[in-house]
């Protein structure tokens, strides 16, 4: 039976944009600590205790909306079962069922969180690793980029990350809109799991227009030289994010600056904004370049 891997698909890329502030933000959602008495896991003899601990910490340590706090327990649940799940299918046990159900205790206002696993199932490991639809790189770079060998325990945080590599890897070749779509077959007489990859390339962006304002031309011409790209050339979406962490200290500035992208699917071209305004009370802006 071929099985969709669909919470690998969860690090699907998203647009790329940020802003960075420097001015006082607004003040967050005032929160309480989550009112959690304990957190037992029940029938999880392969997860070890000190695992338990680390994952029961997290927990412990998260905050509720005062006016939610049932509904956001009840989230809590489902998170704990689903990291629980993924630990076991970290070391192999591909189809553990994890449960979680959150209880209350005799002060209604605290409660317990309780996991059940259910079922491990047997323990997996990788056959192979197949690629469909893959034209831009050859099979063997591509298979490079999964950091998991045929016969090693199948771990579904190594396959996530190979899928991240694909999509950086397709990403700095001006591929953004690239999606990988893992599917599993199992094998339960030999405990394999094969893995096949499709892809769907899509087109190669370009960069089409660099926009710099909030600055005088002289300064923008300066910033324009220092990014590293220019009109025509092939989009990288991972110098784009190198852009976006280094940018900030590129310009030193209290006022809010924005960096960001705009797509164009029909024209297969991206758009590369950044804004230097002012802001109401704070300084002005001062460019640094080297």
């Amino acid at each position: 039976m071929l099985h969709r891997l669909l919470p690998l698909l969860c690090l699907a890329v998203t647009a790329a944009s940020s802003q960075v502030r420097d001015c006082p933000a607004a003040q967050p959602e005032q929160t309480i600590p989550a009112p959690i008495r304990l957190i037992t896991f029940s029938n999880a003899a392969l997860l070890p205790q000190e695992k338990q601990q680390e994952i029961a910490e997290i927990y412990r340590h998260r905050h509720v909306n005062p006016g939610s706090v049932e509904r956001d327990m009840d989230s809590f649940a489902e998170e704990l079962a689903e990291r629980v799940r993924a630990e076991y299918q970290n070391t192999g046990y591909f189809k553990a069922e994890v449960d979680s159900r959150t209880l209350k205790t005799a002060d209604e206002h605290v409660y317990d969180l309780e996991v059940q696993v259910r079922s491990v199932g047997p323990q997996y490991r990788l056959g192979d690793i197949r690629f469909l639809r893959a034209t831009v790189f050859p099979a063997a770079q591509l298979r490079d980029l999964f950091r998991i060998q045929r016969g090693e325990v199948f771990s579904r945080v190594k396959v996530a990350a190979g899928l991240e590599q694909l999509r950086q890897l397709y990403g700095s070749a001006g591929y953004i809109n690239y999606r990988p779509v893992p599917a599993t077959q199992f094998d339960d007489q030999t405990d394999v799991v094969n893995l096949t990859i499709e892809s769907d390339e899509g087109k190669q962006f370009r960069v089409g227009e660099i926009e710099v304002s909030g600055v005088d031309d002289l300064t923008k011409a300066r910033v324009l030289s220092e990014l590293g790209m220019k009109v025509g050339d092939v989009y990288s979406s991972e110098a784009w994010r190198k852009l976006r962490s280094e940018f900030p200290a590129l310009v030193e500035t209290h006022a809010p600056v924005t960096a960001d992208e705009r797509g164009d699917d029909a024209a297969g071209v991206v758009d590369v904004v950044l804004a230097l305004q002012k802001a109401a009370g704070c300084p002005g802006t001062l460019i640094r370049l080297q």
